[in-house]
């Protein structure tokens, strides 16, 4: 289209992508335009005038500025989401939080001694559910989950449930993979109920967090602040100012490889742009 039959206030490209309002053309046959400035959230809070050389009234290639804003929009929103579900699941658990910490230590040092009564409780058939810990994240399942296999040709047989005992006189239970004692043992602590679990593992985190060390920042650290402030536990001050200074190298991490992502956008859109003076050139 000719420039003289674009209209005032009529969108407009240039051969990059980048969008404007058109204003008018100039008597050197250049074209006034202006051009919106977004801030992080997407929202316009300005404009620039600009003089372009050509115009397009159809975008010639996807605009990654508008791309990146709309991924950064959809990253804050489902950030926002997960933190109304943990704020609800935060709430949830708050009266368990509060109950008082010498009630926690007393089941904390009742349940160093109370795996033969577990035992008891398997033999009458009153174990419902297994509380499982592998690197500081937890899952509570259900016994038949927990111990049937999974290979079909094995289905009479259960993995093999195993109660462990050290020279301290420390009792642990262990689920192997398979019924043989082969493959991993997984630590698990057997619940006669649903609820005895979810209660039991307010007691199991207070204990990992009170071992946590602040200086080893790993996998597990994280996995274990994360599921204590899952379950509404609060945390010492050491532990909070290392669980931040985690989080701050995961957001750098996370900047280096979002920068990353950006160069390799650029790169193409740069492909793009030397193919489209390519076509453009040859249909002159």
């Amino acid at each position: 289209m000719m420039n003289n039959e674009i209209t005032k206030g009529q969108i407009v490209y240039n051969s990059t992508g980048v969008e404007a309002t058109y204003i008018q053309n100039l008597l050197d046959g250049k074209n006034l335009v202006a051009v919106a400035l977004y801030d992080v959230h997407g929202e316009e809070y300005d404009e620039v005038i600009q003089v372009w050389d050509r115009v397009l009234t159809t975008s010639p290639m996807p605009k990654l500025a508008e791309d990146l804003i709309g991924l950064q929009k959809r990253i804050e929103e489902n950030i926002k989401i997960r933190d109304e579900i943990n704020y609800e699941i935060c709430s949830k658990k708050r009266e368990l939080s509060n109950i008082d910490s010498d009630i926690f230590k007393r089941k904390t040092a009742l349940a160093q001694h109370k795996e033969l009564e577990n035992l008891d409780l398997f033999i009458q058939g009153k174990i419902t559910h297994f509380i499982f810990i592998d690197s500081g994240r937890y899952e509570i399942k259900e016994f038949n989950e927990s111990i049937e296999l999974s290979d079909r040709y094995d289905r009479n047989k259960f993995k093999l449930l195993t109660l462990y005992g050290n020279s301290k006189g420390n009792l642990s239970w262990g689920i192997n993979e398979y019924s043989d004692g082969s493959g991993s043992n997984k630590p698990v602590y057997p619940c006669i109920s649903k609820e005895d679990a979810e209660s039991k593992v307010l007691v199991i985190y207070h204990e990992l967090l009170s071992k946590l060390d602040p200086k080893v920042l790993d996998y597990t650290f994280t996995n274990t602040v994360n599921s204590a402030l899952e379950l509404g536990i609060p945390l010492k001050e050491i532990i909070s100012q290392a669980y931040e200074q985690r989080k701050e190298v995961q957001r750098k991490e996370n900047i280096v490889i979002i920068n990353k992502q950006i160069e390799e956008f650029k790169k193409q859109l740069q492909l793009k742009e030397n193919k489209l003076e390519e076509l453009m050139l040859e249909g002159l």
